[in-house]
């Protein structure tokens, strides 16, 4: 099983041959199954193949037989935003933070999810507009809550969206 999964960890990052990590990936999930590295290794790869449906079916797998990786509810998260699923992405980075409040990438995700959803077009309900930019304003403001443990530049960039949503909150009043 280990050599299956060392193998599929070199051909997926050494070798650049996806397919072939890929391939002993399965192998080695097929004598372990539960194994969450190498699951997370899987989705990775899927991942960079982009078989999103996989991806998703693999974060799933995991978290249900570990729900308290942190990992693979980001990275599911992550999933769901690239499919369009906004709401179940938003899910999966509340259950982020729930497990790791200090999870910053989880709260800034979440901010720019709000912040599409009060900017789209299609949504004329204003109650709900203000309702998401200030979800969002909350989100941007956890993370330079945060800003002593995290990379500058989210930081910055958490500052930059809470100066725009309270211009555009100026604007609207």
């Amino acid at each position: 099983q280990l050599a299956y999964y060392n193998l599929g960890y070199l051909y997926f990052n050494d070798l650049k041959d996806p397919w072939k990590g890929i391939a002993m990936l399965k192998k080695s999930l097929e004598i372990d199954p539960r194994d969450v590295d190498e699951q997370i290794n899987m989705a990775l790869a899927l991942n960079d193949l982009g078989m999103l449906e996989d991806v998703i079916k693999c974060y799933q797998y995991i978290i249900e037989h570990n729900s308290d990786c942190v990992m693979a509810y980001f990275n599911l998260g992550n999933a769901y935003f690239d499919v369009g699923n906004i709401d179940e992405a938003l899910n999966c980075f509340q259950q982020v933070v729930m497990l790791d409040p200090d999870h910053a990438d989880a709260y800034f995700n979440m901010a720019l999810m709000h912040q599409e959803q009060a900017l789209d077009e299609s949504c004329t309900d204003i109650d709900r507009k203000r309702s998401e930019l200030a979800k969002a304003l909350r989100c941007y403001r956890a993370v330079v809550d945060l800003s002593s443990k995290i990379d500058p530049a989210l930081v910055e960039e958490s500052n930059r969206g809470i100066y725009q949503i309270e211009a555009l909150q100026a604007s609207h009043s």
